[in-house]
């Protein structure tokens, strides 16, 4: 069983032994099934944490091994209009065939690619829509257009 279905697995147990709240409407807490379908998705992934004997925050010890901890992550990537700033573990660039679909991924940019920030899967953390063209490269920095946003990436570590 791979980390990430070992991770969804843990989730749906937690779920079950921590109910969500109920709606101001409900009289009763909902079902993982009706919490999930309901739940309003977002750009981050839910990050479960718990409380240590000094009362510390401290990230849930299955989701630091799939997602790693900030602190760990090598890339961060800017976009240029308001700031958003992504890290991660890895990036990837991706290409596609006529239709869309996936095709290959590399190590390197590239006009046509797209970049997608680890984890590699379902989940990840970000991807930009494919590579207009590339403003700056040079050690560990890429600016690069895409076609809708212009990005720098940053090899941090």
């Amino acid at each position: 069983m791979t980390l990430r279905k070992q991770y969804n697995q843990y989730v749906k147990e937690w779920m079950k032994e921590n109910p969500p709240f109920a709606g101001p409407y409900d009289s009763e807490c909902l079902s993982f099934k009706q919490f999930k379908e309901n739940m309003i998705g977002g750009a981050q992934p839910k990050v479960l944490v718990k409380l240590n004997d000094s009362n510390e925050l401290l990230l849930d010890e299955m989701f630091v091994q799939i997602y790693g901890k900030e602190e760990d992550h090598k890339y961060k990537l800017v976009r240029e209009r308001d700031n958003l700033t992504k890290t991660s573990r890895d990036v990837k660039w991706l290409e596609f065939d006529e239709n869309g679909r996936y095709k290959a991924d590399f190590k390197d940019i590239a006009v046509g690619r797209s970049l997608i920030m680890s984890p590699f899967g379902p989940s990840f953390t970000w991807q930009t829509t494919l590579v207009t063209e590339i403003v700056e490269k040079r050690h560990r920095y890429i600016k690069f257009k895409t076609e809708n946003s212009n990005y720098e990436l940053f090899k941090i570590k």
